[in-house]
């Protein structure tokens, strides 16, 4: 019934999100692959609308160049702690964005790793010394806040957080002060009580739920996750407008697996395992020795 390719576009991306909510993975993973296959330069102005689809398939690359070829959409710009849109010069600008493809869906390169030196020479031949630290901690802050679980949460140490809970919560952690990573929590799901699990973004629970786990509260961190992926469903319209979104619902099953598997709870460590294994078959080499883990998670399991 579509009339025309950009409303044909628009609907495929609904159906995989569809898919996706009612668990159907396989049948997700081989509807967005064949979308991309029939769409080898996808870098049209309506293909942003598919940069969740390639994340949460696991095509970081993929996800890298959409966003890249789309730096002007509100999805992709980076903000002060003003509120004041950051422009950055062209090259900085691919390589932020490139980076933020890359901590979105948990693959710690070097050249992520690196990402604050390179920064730090940019600003100081580019930048105002006046307005050089407000900057370099806000395009840090938005770039690698979901990527603490893999570059480490000393990472973040020092920046302003600009008033993020989240960067709050992984600050606290890196000084060993669990008190204040509860305390943050608790705050953030005190602003929550009108909401369903399923109403917050799942990048937001993916993180806090780690956060949880590392200060040893486990069961608080399975019962956070268990009130978004048991009802997926619920989960909002737009999980796939952003790539920290999308790759988020991916690493939390990723992260119920390994919590399922660390209390011998064998039926969820098969179950979630196996759904990344499945959704990120063809993801990125970057990501494989991850499918690989959540594969022998659920083999374990089984």
């Amino acid at each position: 019934m579509a009339t025309d390719s950009t409303q044909r576009l628009m609907l495929a991306r609904t159906q995989v999100r569809l898919l996706a909510k009612t668990a159907d993975w396989r049948a997700a993973a081989a509807f967005a692959d064949s979308l991309f296959a029939a769409m080898p330069h996808p870098v049209s102005d309506t293909m942003a609308a598919m940069v969740g689809v390639a994340a949460l398939t696991g095509h970081i690359a993929l996800t890298a160049e959409i966003i890249r070829a789309h730096p002007t959409s509100s999805i992709f710009q980076f903000t002060a702690a003003d509120g004041t849109t950051i422009e950055l010069k062209p090259a900085m600008q691919q390589d932020i964005l490139t980076m933020y493809a890359y901590a979105s869906l948990g693959a710690c390169t070097d050249s992520l790793r690196n990402l604050p030196r390179r920064l730090d020479m940019a600003l100081r031949s580019r930048v105002a010394e006046t307005k050089r630290r407000a900057t370099r901690d806000a395009l840090l802050g938005n770039t690698l806040a979901f990527a603490v679980p893999c570059l480490g949460p000393r990472f973040l140490s020092g920046i302003d957080d600009g008033g993020d809970n989240v960067i709050a919560m992984e600050q606290a952690l890196a000084r060993g002060d669990a008190t204040a990573v509860r305390a943050r929590f608790a705050q953030g799901q005190a602003g929550r009580t009108a909401d369903r699990p399923g109403d917050i973004a799942i990048e937001y629970t993916y993180i806090e739920s780690w956060l949880l786990a590392q200060i040893g509260d486990t069961a608080a961190a399975i019962a956070h996750l268990d009130g978004s992926l048991n009802a997926l469903p619920t989960l909002g319209r737009y999980l796939l407008d952003r790539p920290s979104q999308a790759a988020g619902l991916v690493r939390a099953m990723g992260l119920r697996a390994e919590l399922a598997a660390a209390t011998g709870d064998r039926a969820s460590a098969r179950r979630w395992g196996s759904a990344v294994a499945t959704v990120w078959a063809r993801a990125d080499p970057e990501l494989q020795p991850y499918v690989k883990k959540m594969r022998d998670l659920a083999a374990a399991a089984s």
